[in-house]
């Protein structure tokens, strides 16, 4: 966590913002993206009454290789994830990427779109 909001007694409460990160690699004999990284920030109670959401934004990289063209993907992404109840969450989010397919001949794409989550 890199930063911790402090509440009256508690000594580690869990709203603050944290950072999170990703990298995966794969063969690239069968996949055109070989490596992917992605990286980003989170706020959890961002909101004064709303302690358990979560605010976040990220942003993620893959280069593209396939035979001898070279090229990279870029995706940039936010979203709020609404705490419903103790076992469920709604995130409404947006997506941008850049040179999907690794390619100038495919135009960028804006995406809008929700996650739903219950845990049994």
């Amino acid at each position: 966590m890199l930063f911790r909001e402090s509440r009256g007694g508690e000594k580690l409460s869990p709203q603050g913002l944290s950072m999170f990160s990703l990298v995966s690699f794969a063969p690239s004999y069968n996949n055109p993206y070989p490596l992917y990284a992605q990286g980003g920030l989170s706020y959890e109670g961002a909101i004064p009454t709303r302690d358990k959401d979560k605010a976040m934004v990220g942003f993620g990289f893959a280069p593209y290789q396939k035979a001898a063209e070279v090229s990279h993907t870029v995706f940039l992404k936010a979203g709020y994830r609404a705490r419903i109840n103790g076992f469920t969450w709604v995130q409404p989010f947006a997506q941008y990427i850049v040179q999907p397919a690794g390619t100038t001949t495919v135009a960028n794409a804006a995406i809008l779109g929700i996650y739903m989550n219950m845990d049994f």
